[in-house]
């Protein structure tokens, strides 16, 4: 800030700019002449705490003699929070800064003020193209690349949040603000200023635009830390925006998946028809559908549980209000010709088009409680709630439900689930057919060398104290052994076999392949 050097010197009141030329290489020589010349000037027939006062700025600037064009008022306090000094000098320090920023913002004050009448006006009416009062209250101003744009607050305020929750596939992906007549970012002073515009003439409560101040309009720590209040306004917005037929799809969709957990699929099934009036499926089951989307895409575990809770309580008292809801009857009326021709004609009678309101319960808590208290020990009738029409399975909270069904439907869902368990399943037995072979391996290298390994049926114990054996190391032997000869035991009389020579499991050998030992 350029203006820093100039401005404190003058709330000082001093005799001479003696930083107004100075050269871009200084030396050693240059600024001790500058040094004390203010040490000449400045400090004659003044008290003790302006002394102390112009010392410390005087030292400021000339520690950052090299870079006065660059610093700024932060750079100022940082300066001084890392020195010794009394409070009381640190409040004159801060008391001159004050004076320092209301001369700044003045004279910003006087440049937007110059530009408002210089530069041309871009825009005489809204997005919407009605007329746009200029001097109305909730008009704004702004100034972006050398042009005067004026919007209304509420315009501003949907176009803001239209840019924060937005979301690819239900994953929070919000985009910087753009100006929407050139589609260029607004920079960070024109965001400041929406913001405390909206917050010093206008009663709207914008959360997400609030979250993006708290994190100093920084996209990247917005989204990180509000994914789940940018998720449940983006399906807030989907579900009000979308037009009827992606509606009716997301709520067949929606259907389907109730119908998985019907314990009577024949007496509980909800289908809408082709033929039932569509203005009256959503107008029904939009509230339902909003909170489905918000329990199958949540990221927060416990909102996601309370919100799945909710969802199939409320499905639950809305079918067992009507069944019927979103079926048809058909009659077929026959009529005779002149010619005796028989012809037939339809016509669709709704059945029952009465639904439960989403929003039916009775409140819990009187008034008077409510406006006495905010502590409740009673709570809704959807945490204590036990389902007759669905399986348990609805009450799991570790459930993996997040698939998405843009591009898929259940019948492949299901399909893949049921792959996945077969594939587990063959891993499985492909491990235990490995290990039970591997056990065999080793019990015949150990009956080959004349021994009774701890794979045997016989013996599944190993001897505590093992004989020792020249050139036999593991595994134990159950022989008896003298003079470093192995006798075998006394058997029945049997057919003689061709002999073998005895193979002895050797240090070297007992590092092979159990497998590649008995091909040899």
């Amino acid at each position: 800030m350029p203006l820093l050097n100039y401005i404190i010197p003058k709330l000082l009141s001093a005799k001479e700019d003696y930083y107004k030329n100075i050269p871009e290489n200084m030396g050693f020589d240059d600024s001790l002449k500058i040094y004390q010349s203010i040490h000449l000037n400045e400090y004659n027939n003044i008290s003790r705490e302006e002394s102390l006062l112009r010392s410390n700025m005087y030292t400021f600037f000339n520690c950052h003699i090299n870079s006065l064009d660059c610093i700024t008022i932060f750079d100022c306090i940082r300066y001084y929070d890392t020195r010794f000094m009394c409070e009381k000098q640190f409040g004159n320090i801060i008391l001159c800064l004050g004076k320092c920023m209301k001369v700044i913002n003045g004279l910003r004050r006087f440049v937007n003020l110059f530009r408002m009448k210089k530069y041309p006006t871009s825009n005489s009416q809204t997005m919407d193209l009605s007329p746009l009062n200029k001097s109305h209250k909730h008009t704004i101003p702004i100034i972006h690349e050398k042009s005067v744009y004026y919007f209304n607050v509420t315009e501003l305020v949907r176009i803001i949040n239209s840019k924060l929750c937005n979301s690819e596939d239900f994953f929070s992906l919000s985009l910087p603000i753009l100006n929407p007549y050139t589609n260029i970012p607004f920079s960070k002073t024109i965001l400041y200023n929406i913001y405390f515009f909206i917050k010093h003439h206008t009663h709207i409560n914008c959360a997400l635009f609030e979250a993006f101040f708290r994190n100093n309009f920084d996209l990247h720590h917005f989204q990180t830390d509000n994914s789940q209040s940018i998720l449940e306004y983006h399906i807030n917005s989907l579900t009000k925006n979308n037009p009827n037929n992606e509606l009716i799809h997301g709520i067949n969709r929606m259907l389907n998946h109730v119908n998985k957990f019907l314990k009577s699929p024949k007496k509980h099934k909800l289908v809408i028809e082709a033929n039932f009036p569509q203005g009256l499926v959503i107008e029904a089951l939009k509230p339902y559908y909003n909170l489905f989307l918000k329990f199958r895409y949540c990221n927060n575990n416990q909102k996601r549980f309370y919100y799945k809770q909710l969802y199939f309580y409320k499905i639950e008292k809305f079918i067992l209000f009507n069944p019927n809801f979103g079926r048809t009857r058909v009659n077929l009326n026959r009529n005779e010709s002149d010619n005796g021709v028989r012809k037939y004609t339809s016509k669709s009678i709704i059945l029952n088009p009465n639904y439960l309101p989403f929003h039916s319960n009775k409140n819990i808590i009187s008034i008077s409680d409510f406006f006495k208290t905010h502590i409740c020990e009673v709570r809704p009738e959807e945490y204590f709630w036990n389902s007759h029409i669905f399986y348990p399975s609805v009450y799991e909270q570790h459930d993996n439900l997040i698939v998405d069904y843009c591009d898929s439907d259940s019948d492949s869902d299901s399909d893949s689930d049921s792959n996945a368990n077969n594939e587990l399943r063959t891993n499985e037995t492909d491990a235990n057919d490995a290990g039970t072979r591997l056990s065999a391996a080793f019990q015949q290298l150990f009956t080959t060398a004349g021994l009774n390994g701890p794979f045997s049926q016989e013996t599944r114990t190993l001897d505590e104290n093992p004989p020792q054996i020249s050139g036999t190391i593991y595994p134990y032997s159950t022989v008896d052994v003298s003079d470093n000869q192995t006798e075998q035991p006394q058997q029945p009389s049997q057919p003689q076999q061709p002999s073998q020579p005895l193979t002895f499991i050797t240090q070297e050998s007992a590092l092979l392949d159990p497998l590649d030992f008995l091909g040899r």
